[in-house]
């Protein structure tokens, strides 16, 4: 992923600093797109591989929810063990399963944006209207910030060392 957000990073750049004007202006901006939508392509590959596997997880776990949830000894309302362990889960861990599941298809839709964004160009109808930005950029990952706010990964494995605020627990 760290390779795509920089090819995407690289392309943006190239297609930003073209100078008009200049002999070669159309070559370089050509190619920065091109860089950029490799980047964005490399993104939708890797994160819809991980979509896939996410969502068959959150089915194959709810064959195994039963047998797991035997093996919880209850410490108070919000945490439990498992097998009797120091290792604390909050009860309803499933959840942050199906906010990851969530998250990841408002990515996916906006990587398919950028996809298209790039591939129009800087003259193009998304790059023309602002509305697309909007819709299709902010919105989309507007649900992603709100989903993690509220369902923060930290407060399913607080032992893997993740520390919120005391207040915020």
């Amino acid at each position: 992923m760290l390779v795509a957000l920089l090819l995407q990073l690289w392309g943006a750049v190239q297609i930003t600093s073209v100078t008009p004007g200049v002999v070669d202006a159309v070559s370089k901006a050509n190619k920065g797109k091109k860089i950029a939508q490799i980047g964005v392509t490399i993104q939708l590959a890797c994160f819809g591989l991980f979509s896939i596997i996410a969502v068959r997880f959150n089915f194959t776990s709810k064959r195994f929810a039963t047998s797991f949830e035997e093996r919880l000894t209850n410490i108070n309302k919000k945490y439990c063990t498992i097998d009797g362990t120091n290792h604390k889960l909050k009860k309803n861990w499933q959840d942050i399963l199906w906010v990851t599941n969530m998250a990841s298809l408002c990515i996916l839709i906006r990587s398919v944006y950028r996809m298209v964004d790039f591939s129009l160009g800087r003259t193009g109808y998304t790059q023309s209207h602002e509305w697309c930005m909007y819709v299709f950029d902010a919105m989309v990952i507007f649900p992603v910030v709100v989903l993690y706010v509220h369902w923060h990964p930290s407060k399913y494995l607080p032992y893997l060392g993740f520390r919120l605020p005391k207040y915020a627990r």
